[in-house]
């Protein structure tokens, strides 16, 4: 499945975290699911922006690049059990907390173009954070060697991160107002 070319506004009248932001904005479970999440506008946000895996019998490969998290009050990622995620290429502005801390899953956020090369066989696409708390990998090689895999993940080429124009195109029919 893919999720590409979307703005998700949050906000909202009615919010778990009484800030105007939406809380559940993606939950991805399932035993076999497989997504990539690509040029996206994920915004107002307060949580689980997406959350992937968590429960004991998922089983969850995703792709998440070129999308543009801003604005964003709590956690963006939030990743569980049996979770394997490569994401990158993405930007972060305002976004307090871009990956809620723990151990659980496995999330390569890459950093520098060339770490994806001995499991991938091509650069990734360093992952940009502006105003905003830390993005790093949890279990990096476990990630990789599972997105390795799939090769509509691992053959992407992925564009340098960006800041998006708050009013672009890019979004399904054209600007969204």
């Amino acid at each position: 499945m893919t999720i590409s070319n979307s703005d998700f506004d949050g906000r909202t009248d009615y919010s778990a975290s009484c800030d105007g932001r939406h809380y559940w904005t993606f939950i991805f479970y399932g035993k076999n699911t497989r997504f990539s999440m690509l040029n996206n506008y994920i915004h107002s946000t307060s949580g689980r922006s997406p959350k992937v895996g968590g429960d004991g019998s998922a089983n969850v490969v995703a792709h998440i690049a070129n999308n543009y998290w801003a604005d964003n009050s709590g956690h963006s990622f939030e990743v569980g059990v049996n979770a394997w995620i490569l994401a990158e290429g993405n930007y972060f502005e305002d976004t307090t907390l871009p990956l809620l801390t723990g151990s659980d899953g496995a999330m390569y956020a890459a950093t520098a173009t060339t770490e994806c090369n001995s499991y991938l066989g091509r650069s990734c696409a360093a992952n940009v954070v502006d105003n905003s708390g830390a993005f790093s990998s949890r279990n990096g090689a476990t990630a990789l060697s599972t997105v390795k895999a799939y090769s509509a993940m691992s053959s992407y080429s992925p564009r340098a991160a960006k800041q998006w124009s708050k009013t672009t195109s890019n979004f399904g029919i054209g600007v969204l107002n």
